[in-house]
């Protein structure tokens, strides 16, 4: 029950987030930064730290 509330609280939030995440990703990646590996790794874990807080724990 309170995984379906945090998913609920939180669902709005993903597509703001996944959205400045890929301008800020593409911004970078046009500026052709020294190190995009630095900045795929931060997109990765961007995602990982989603995916856990939406994991069941039912």
């Amino acid at each position: 029950m309170l995984s379906l509330l945090v998913k609920l609280l939180f669902l709005p939030f993903l597509p703001i987030v996944w959205i400045f995440n890929l301008m800020r990703y593409k911004h970078q990646f046009q500026s052709k930064s020294s190190k995009p590996s630095d900045n795929e790794l931060k997109w990765v874990d961007d995602l990982e730290m989603f995916s856990i807080i939406f994991e069941d724990k039912d």
